[in-house]
């Protein structure tokens, strides 16, 4: 476990959103098998690539995301690497 953080998001008429998010990280040879209720698509991605398209493409990720990787990016980046 690295952090957790709150957030709270409103989605225009759809919404909000106010939780705690545990962040924590770890290696795995297990495929993924997210909620589909939950998650709408996952897939494999870079670091350096993913820090480049929230840059560039911001809407696309939702709020927690850039919050959670701003944090990680900043303070957990050598733990992250350690991997």
């Amino acid at each position: 476990h690295l952090f957790t953080f709150e957030y709270q998001a409103r989605y225009g008429d759809v919404g909000s959103e106010h939780e705690m998010c545990s962040v924590l990280i770890g290696h795995s040879d297990q495929e993924p098998d997210p909620n589909p209720t939950e998650i709408a698509a996952w897939r494999y991605i870079g670091i350096e690539a993913l820090s480049e398209e929230i840059e560039a493409h911001p809407a696309l990720y939702s709020p927690w995301l850039k919050l959670e990787w701003a944090r990680l990016m900043a303070d957990h980046r050598k733990d992250i690497d350690a991997l």
